[in-house]
């Protein structure tokens, strides 16, 4: 079912019935399975031309094009003479002389671009399109981040030459709640810490069931499509490599530098470098610096960018065996119930920055700049660490402390952890801020109070 997506669903539409005597081109990318083809397909609807949705797959250049011609002559009975076709230039060229209004979305086009040994495809396009007229526009579509970033780059042939450019993220907690939004905000937070903001496995949540009902269904059988895509999908490119799912695993519950991944794993700084590379340009884990740190290179951190993709890694993948041979039910309780807080604890205080995140988007927090975590060194006391939820204001930088707790936080522990905080004499603090899921039993004037039905309470333009 589709939802949200509503300002790029709009955009989407607004360029395919614009009129125009040239050809229209749009380029929509995002990591796999995080709702591009869905997207067009809900933007089609209604469209009076013909759409030919065509996937590239990874095999041969002139097999792509075969491919591309076959889908075309299926697309409607008027085209059917394309089916023998083997250039592009005569599928272009042709679709053009058709004098229908047609709308071509090529997916997964990097693997059409990375076939093509003769140079650089984006050229062929760009000199292909420029003799095409506005009854035909082409959508360019792809899940290699990087690739389908330079394409939008100066320097890059098409550069300047799309009329509108998507990058498809995960839903955020706000957009996430959508698909359970019947359920109290405790609830709705702990399911965001769990599946995440991913579109193909929310879709598939039965919110009447509880969250354990759901683990087991979704994550816990193999045969399950969730379980697979994220099993076997969601990395198909560089399955070959096979550090990244030891990366992962060891990134499951928590971040890592490039270092500690180096010395955990025993691999050399160069393969967790190159490796990690790949993964960002999937948009499967990102590079994170603290606000502070922003210009050492050796505090930035990796961690998965979705919280789905965590609890796989976490506690799936490295019980997979285990769940074949003794059963979701076994694994479950031995595995996961104990920790299951803990990881909805840590994952809860990445939510509190999103909820700061948007409250800026809003024009509902002036004086903050940057939302992010903060690194601290305690040289006299020979240690050191780290603030996971921090904004840098005006006067100096407000923490936020958040607690994932089933009942509301208590003043005394609201204390104890105000003394942490202004324990460190480096930290230029001008306010502590409580984030408490379930509420608070007391009132301030000294602290900003923010409970799980204020974060949300608020709505960005997307849910407008």
């Amino acid at each position: 079912m589709f939802r949200n997506r509503e300002n790029e669903l709009k955009a989407i539409r607004a360029l395919i019935n614009k009129q125009s005597e040239r050809c229209k081109a749009f380029l929509v990318y995002g990591k796999r399975r995080i709702g591009k083809s869905l997207l067009i397909k809900e933007a089609m609807k209604g469209y009076d031309g013909i759409f030919i949705n065509f996937i590239a797959t990874d095999e041969s250049y002139d097999r792509i094009v075969r491919d591309l011609a076959r889908a075309v002559a299926d697309a409607d009975d008027r085209l059917g003479y394309f089916s023998s076709m083997t250039d592009l230039h005569d599928i272009l060229t042709g679709l053009n002389a058709s004098g229908l209004r047609i709308v071509l979305a090529i997916d997964e086009y990097p693997y059409m671009k990375g076939a093509y040994e003769h140079g650089d495809l984006d050229s062929i396009f760009l000199r292909e399109m420029e003799s095409l007229g506005g009854s035909v526009t082409i959508g360019f579509c792809g899940s290699f981040i990087r690739i389908m970033e330079g394409m939008i780059e100066p320097g890059s042939p098409l550069y300047g030459r799309f009329d509108l450019a998507l990058h498809l993220k995960a839903f955020n907690y706000l957009e996430a709640a959508a698909f359970y939004q019947e359920l109290p905000s405790y609830a709705r937070l702990a399911f965001y810490s769990v599946f995440g903001g991913m579109p193909f496995a929310l879709d598939r949540l039965d919110p009447k069931s509880g969250l354990k009902e759901n683990i087991m269904r979704l994550l816990l059988d193999p045969k399950e499509y969730v379980f697979l895509v994220l099993h076997k999908t969601l990395l198909e490119e560089i399955r070959k490599v096979s550090t990244a799912e030891a990366i992962l695993t060891a990134l499951g519950n928590g971040k890592a530098r490039n270092s500690e991944l180096a010395s955990g794993l025993n691999m050399s700084s160069s393969l967790v470098a190159m490796t990690t590379k790949k993964l960002i340009e999937m948009d499967i884990i990102e590079k994170v610096s603290p606000i502070n740190r922003d210009d050492e290179r050796k505090k930035a951190f990796y961690e998965i960018s979705d919280n789905i993709v965590r609890f796989f890694y976490a506690f799936v993948f490295p019980n997979i065996g285990r769940i074949e041979t003794y059963g979701a039910e076994h694994v479950y309780r031995r595995f996961i119930e104990p920790s299951l807080g803990s990881f909805i604890a840590k994952r809860f205080e990445g939510t509190a920055r999103e909820y700061f995140i948007e409250r800026i988007r809003m024009g509902g927090d002036d004086e903050t700049s940057e939302v992010g975590t903060y690194w601290y060194d305690l040289p006299k006391e020979r240690r050191n660490g780290e603030f996971d939820c921090v904004l840098k204001r005006n006067n100096g930088y407000s923490v936020a402390e958040c607690k994932f707790l089933k009942d509301p936080m208590q003043l005394a522990l609201a204390k104890k952890e105000e003394e942490k905080i202004l324990a460190i004499d480096e930290l230029d603090v001008n306010g502590v801020i409580f984030v408490s899921a379930s509420g608070f039993s007391f009132t301030s004037d000294q602290w900003e109070l923010i409970t799980g039905d204020d974060m949300y309470s608020i709505r960005s333009s997307s849910h407008q």
